[in-house]
């Protein structure tokens, strides 16, 4: 098994004022935390808490593909 490492992290502090009420608090989470890797190719590995199709459609859009665990 290959090790896993942790290369970013967000707190939370409650209510995200600056999310749009059509999008899950879970997909904002995801996106601000694959901000710097948006473009590159690679892959987003979530638990299923953090995966939804508006998600994995927008992560397609931005050249990173979802896995779910």
């Amino acid at each position: 098994m290959e090790p896993t490492y942790i290369v970013n992290a967000l707190p939370y502090f409650g209510k995200d004022e600056l999310r749009p009420p059509s999008q899950r608090l879970s997909d904002r989470i995801v996106l601000q935390l694959m901000g710097p890797y948006l473009g590159k190719g690679t892959n987003v590995t979530t638990y299923n808490f953090f995966t939804s199709w508006e998600l994995a459609k927008e992560l397609k859009k931005r050249e990173l593909a979802l896995l779910t665990w």
